[in-house]
């Protein structure tokens, strides 16, 4: 499932998260079903082989996903690892 497809899903459900930054905390708050609804976002990120970055913001692309107060976005970024680079980081 692609990442879009996940955040239609969220906001059709009406699930929000708050999201947030404190004393160098990022704070994700949200219910029990859009916590899990955000690691499958995550998840389909992660699987998406067409775009390696997805965001959501409450300022932008994904503003319904986001309860009041929220002031920060999310951004996820996939970085493929070659086996050079796999081998390099655990010498």
């Amino acid at each position: 499932m692609k990442p879009d497809d996940i955040c239609g899903q969220f906001v059709e459900a009406g699930l929000k998260i708050k999201v947030w930054e404190e004393d160098k905390f990022v704070f994700i708050e949200g219910t029990r079903e859009a916590l899990i609804a955000i690691g499958e976002l995550f998840i389909a990120q992660a699987n998406y082989d067409i775009d390696d970055g997805f965001d959501i913001a409450p300022f932008c692309a994904g503003n319904a996903m986001f309860a009041p107060g929220s002031t920060t976005g999310i951004y996820i970024s996939r970085v493929d690892e070659s086996p050079e680079s796999v081998k390099r980081r655990g010498q």
